[in-house]
């Protein structure tokens, strides 16, 4: 049962995160041409690595101190 609550928290947030990114994506067609708005796209691919490494530590960090102490104790 409690698989079941995080997939469908995993699944919410996803659909969240998706849902709340779409006008982003609505806004590629209507403004100015690529070439004059170019000078950001290098972050893009920072930050989301970064953002990446910091999940991925949290869940490290979650499983090391939280989980792996309660299923020793079993």
């Amino acid at each position: 049962m409690k698989f079941v609550r995080r997939l469908v928290f995993v699944l919410t947030t996803t659909s969240i995160l998706v849902a709340s990114a779409a006008p982003a994506w609505a806004l590629e067609a209507t403004t100015e041409p690529k070439a004059e708005r170019a000078w950001f796209y290098w972050l893009a691919p920072v930050l989301m690595l970064s953002v990446l490494g910091l999940l991925g530590a949290l869940a490290l960090g979650y499983y090391l101190q939280v989980m792996r102490p309660k299923m020793r104790g079993r």
